[in-house]
């Protein structure tokens, strides 16, 4: 027994999780997109990969459109089935060569159609089903028998064989629900700035392909979506300008009391005169090794990312970028910082110890030349000491 039918709510489930894929494939790829974009790397060989993903991305496009164009037609094939039972005042039950059993109510036009039929040459099919509805034949007349002179009533389901599926407004009509509205305000903690500034980079990312896509479906400068959208990609992108400016000024100076900075020699005396390190003092327990440690414990905000204004903390023992001393390490003032492939280019000036009799002198400092290192993302063993959470 072949039996032909449809289950429209698992097909109306089976298009929904189509549209679902496509955002999800569509996010995937905007994200890996925003991590090439925003990788610090300048070369040739970076302008063809950029070259390359974006032929990538295209197709993706083309893919996910499809999906949702898929999504749409199953749909419409589902209300086309709905609309069937409708008529016939649904569910009816009829198993047998043709049909044996037929509710006595139905309408005059499945009376003729019964007539019809018995004069069919049925191939070996005992029962077409329809979802919640059992009709033998009927919607399959056209397929079975071509050249029978049947006409369809005026409520018979329209054929889309010849149109592709339309795509229509309803699938783009969707709300932008950014955290980064109005009332957004740059946090004071610079981990937080941070996780912003991706996560608003990857936000006005989304957008932009979500654009691209209505303008591929031939929506055009005037469409509200597109209005919608356009508007939305320039107000996050002022608001990301904000957050980079606020990384970008950096910590703000200062100076440590003298009563602190006098306990002081060397490196960490330089740096009592660059920043305010009171609040982190830990009495016999102010090495340089040991500040990114004490600075947490105090509250304050310590990273691998370099800032303006930020102690660079490198730990005892860490030759990676200078030699340091062994038991003390060494800890540098941060002047400038530039974004380059695979981390940062870092300008910092610091000072070494002064020593009378090979004893180091307290409340002094030698000033050193400055410095300028690369600093790779995450670099083991060295911290930067932000400012205090407020």
């Amino acid at each position: 027994m072949m039996r032909i039918g449809m289950d429209t709510g698992q097909v109306r489930m089976m298009a929904s999780r189509l549209r679902r894929e496509a955002d999800a494939i569509d996010g995937h790829m905007a994200s890996i997109r925003a991590s090439v974009e925003g990788a610090n790397w300048q070369s040739q060989a970076r302008e063809e990969y950029v070259s390359n993903l974006e032929a990538l991305l295209r197709v993706n496009a083309k893919t996910t459109q499809a999906m949702r164009l898929m999504a749409q037609a199953a749909e419409r094939k589902a209300e086309q089935w709905e609309m069937l039972a409708n008529k016939f005042n649904g569910p009816f039950i009829s198993i047998g060569n043709i049909w044996k059993e037929f509710t006595d109510s139905l309408s005059n036009v499945i009376q003729k159609v019964r007539g019809i039929i018995k004069g069919i040459n049925w191939p070996k099919i005992e029962t077409f089903v329809t979802p919640g509805l059992i009709i033998p034949g009927v919607f399959l007349f056209n397929k079975i028998s071509p050249s029978w002179d049947w006409k369809k009533p005026e409520w018979w389901p329209k054929s889309n064989k010849s149109e592709p599926a339309a795509v229509t407004n309803k699938q783009d009509e969707f709300t932008i629900n950014s955290r980064f509205g109005e009332n957004y305000k740059i946090p004071d903690k610079w981990s937080e700035k941070f996780n912003d500034e991706k996560e608003l980079s990857s936000e006005i990312r989304n957008l932009e392909l979500r654009l691209e896509e209505m303008e591929k479906m031939g929506k055009g400068q005037s469409d509200p979506d597109v209005i919608k959208v356009s508007n939305e990609i320039s107000f996050l992108k002022n608001q990301l300008s904000n957050i980079e400016k606020s990384i970008e000024l950096g910590i703000p100076g200062g100076k440590t009391p003298a009563n602190y900075a006098n306990g002081l020699a060397g490196c960490t005396n330089y740096l009592a005169q660059k920043r305010d390190i009171s609040g982190f003092w830990k009495g016999g327990h102010m090495n340089a090794t040991y500040w990114d440690d004490n600075a947490r414990s105090a509250g304050f905000d310590v990273g691998s990312r370099p800032i303006k204004g930020s102690i660079m903390v490198i730990e005892a023992g860490n030759n990676s970028l200078m030699k340091v001393d062994a038991e003390a390490g060494h800890v540098l003032y941060v002047e400038n910082v530039q974004n380059v492939e695979g981390g940062y280019m870092v300008s910092v000036s610091h000072g070494g110890v002064a020593r009378e009799n090979g004893k180091a002198i307290y409340g002094t400092y030698i000033p050193l030349k400055p410095k300028t290192f690369f600093v790779p993302t995450e670099a083991a063993g060295i911290n930067f000491i932000y400012d205090k959470n407020l």
